[in-house]
């Protein structure tokens, strides 16, 4: 990988420094290029954007919601950024490695990301945009439809013969429960060092439904009913009928977005990851929740 050394010399705190005093590493990412940028004892995360995620991802929202975030003591603090280019340098989180699905189906690990996204949904702090399922999954297929994708034809026409998922999609959702949300909490995205948990990636957070995050989380982290229950618990969630049909609602939203923007990353040819077979795993998750929504009601 190509050291970003011209990125590296935009940024006015290294402006002055000899880069040969500088440590850089290439750090693992799916849709950006990151770095730990290491300066004697003093360590930072430098963050490039991926090729294509201009077309969908707002750099500058991003950055405020980060920066919000980080007040809350929840992501890691916002050094500098250029929104323009989709820069951003961060400080790094010492000794922390990022979470995995096991980790999260363990019952105190569990607890405590269901508390870090208590605590972000109920810190009343002002996240700029408003994530809503519909658009995002509009947004992504158009832009992969663009790119000459058949799979975005293919998920369209499947989702059409769901009623289910074609009134979720059209349906204008109730807004009124809506919070500052990360909206991409997957386990990669929770980093832990000595004392916590930490949340990374801040480039798809906004305004939305609290039970999004939930269930991005229960979705990525593959936890089965039991340990559903265990998390909406540990969040604090009601127990009542209706939180629970939101709850599903929001497994089949997660589900067909997340498929959505796997179809984008194919049309776009990221070849960080193997979407293609990401793509075929999340249509039989999303078969999967729709035979269970049969059985258990709207």
């Amino acid at each position: 990988m190509t050291l970003p050394l011209d990125q590296i010399r935009s940024i006015p705190m290294f402006r002055a420094v000899d880069p040969a005093l500088l440590q850089i590493e290439p750090l693992d990412g799916l849709t950006n290029r990151s770095f730990r940028v290491s300066k004697g004892a003093e360590r930072y995360v430098l963050r490039t954007p991926g090729t294509g995620t201009e077309s969908y991802i707002d750099r500058s929202r991003e950055a405020h919601n980060m920066a919000l975030a980080a007040d809350l003591g929840i992501a890691p603090e916002l050094i500098w950024q250029d929104a323009e280019r989709g820069i951003m340098l961060c400080r790094h989180v010492e000794g922390a490695r990022p979470l995995g699905a096991a980790d999260l189906a363990r019952p105190d690990t569990l607890r405590e990301a269901a508390g870090l996204l208590h605590r972000l949904h109920h810190s009343g702090v002002v996240f700029e945009g408003q994530m809503v399922p519909s658009v995002l999954f509009e947004q992504y297929l158009r832009l992969a439809r663009q790119s000459g994708s058949a799979l975005a034809r293919a998920l369209i026409d499947l989702c059409r013969t769901s009623p289910r998922l074609q009134h979720l999609l059209m349906s204008n959702l109730p807004t009124d429960q809506w919070t500052p949300c990360h909206v991409d909490p997957v386990p990669a995205n929770f980093v832990v060092d000595a004392r916590r948990l930490w949340l990374l990636d801040w480039e798809y957070a906004a305004i939305a439904d609290p039970m999004w995050d939930l269930a991005c989380l229960a979705l990525e982290s593959s936890l089965n009913r039991d340990q559903c229950a265990q998390l909406r618990q540990h969040y604090g969630a009601p127990t009542d009928a209706e939180s629970d049909r939101r709850f599903r609602q929001q497994l089949l939203l997660v589900s067909v977005v997340g498929a959505a923007w796997t179809v984008l990353q194919i049309a776009l040819g990221n070849a960080a990851a193997d979407f293609q077979l990401d793509y075929e795993q999340r249509l039989m998750r999303l078969t999967e929740l729709l035979a269970d929504a049969e059985t258990t009601g709207p």
